[in-house]
């Protein structure tokens, strides 16, 4: 949600995003780890605001669960490219302080939002009720 608001500030500072290749590829991966876990969210709100939650877990309803919980290790591994991505803006003395800061971020909260659904059990492939 903030990549228009960046997009904003660097048009505003007359700061153009100047990434080479790599940084676009690292970049385009952070936008889909993003993505990831944003259909994550949507799908177990979708899962619990259902009307037949408790009751109605039948074989299509475990499949989504466990549909869902391989969106959540996908997740988890976006977790770790966001790290490395993170670490990798760090490194490039041409990026922008705010462009490394935001990639900075970005990564922690990939890791902590791993880090809940992990806490919580919601990646529990186990599923006995």
């Amino acid at each position: 949600m903030f990549w228009p608001l960046a997009w904003a500030l660097r048009k505003h500072y007359g700061k153009p995003l100047t990434l080479d290749s790599q940084g676009l590829k690292w970049r385009r991966w952070l936008r889909i780890v993003c993505f990831i876990d944003i259909v994550y969210v949507i799908g177990l709100v979708m899962l619990v605001s259902g009307e037949n939650f408790p009751l109605g877990l039948n074989s299509a309803a475990l499949t989504k669960i466990h549909l869902l919980q391989v969106i959540g290790l996908l997740g988890g591994v976006g977790a770790i490219l966001a790290i490395v991505a993170a670490l990798k803006s760090w490194g490039d003395q041409t990026q922008w302080f705010w462009y490394k800061l935001w990639n900075t971020l970005l990564a922690i909260g990939c890791v902590f939002f791993f880090w809940f659904i992990w806490h919580w059990n919601l990646l529990n492939f186990n599923l006995n009720f």
